[in-house]
């Protein structure tokens, strides 16, 4: 009985962190196709030159950030197929976590500081909007992943 309560716990484990890692990679893909959108529509919306570059920063964080991620991800991968020690996978899930969470202030300065011009000026709305919704998307993708992340860690102790 002791072995198939392992397994059983060995199983809910191994589906929590597979969670886990499909949900930080889709954070990181989210991470990705938002930044890209934003950076492409940014020349076609005003807004004052300093929110412009601002959020420019912001998405190249973003881009990074996804870069690193999906890296790591890839060698937690690897370490799972060799069955690495579990506080490995642990180290690897709480930085994954902290990256996924880096650029996310930087970008909610962008969009307090946008929202603030457009209640000053009308036609900064429009800018407002392309990053505010990219950050909704990125902070839906993010929580989601964190979610899933806190699970495989508690699922692990």
């Amino acid at each position: 009985m002791v072995s198939l309560e392992k397994a059983i716990l060995a199983l809910m484990n191994e589906s929590a962190l597979s969670a886990a890692v499909i949900a930080a990679r889709d954070c990181a893909l989210a991470m990705q196709e938002n930044a890209r959108y934003v950076e492409k529509e940014l020349g076609s919306v005003e807004m004052p030159r300093r929110l412009r570059h601002q959020a420019r920063e912001a998405c190249s964080a973003f881009l990074e950030t996804a870069y690193d991620v999906c890296s790591e991800l890839d060698e937690l991968d690897e370490l799972r197929a060799r069955d690495a020690p579990e506080d490995e996978i642990t180290r690897r899930l709480e930085r994954i976590l902290r990256w996924l969470r880096s650029p996310i202030e930087q970008m909610d300065d962008v969009v307090t500081a946008l929202d603030a011009a457009a209640t000053r000026d009308e036609a900064v709305g429009a800018g407002y909007i392309l990053v505010a919704e990219s950050a909704v998307n990125i902070l839906g993708a993010e929580g989601i992943a964190a979610e899933a992340i806190g699970a495989a860690l508690s699922a692990s102790h």
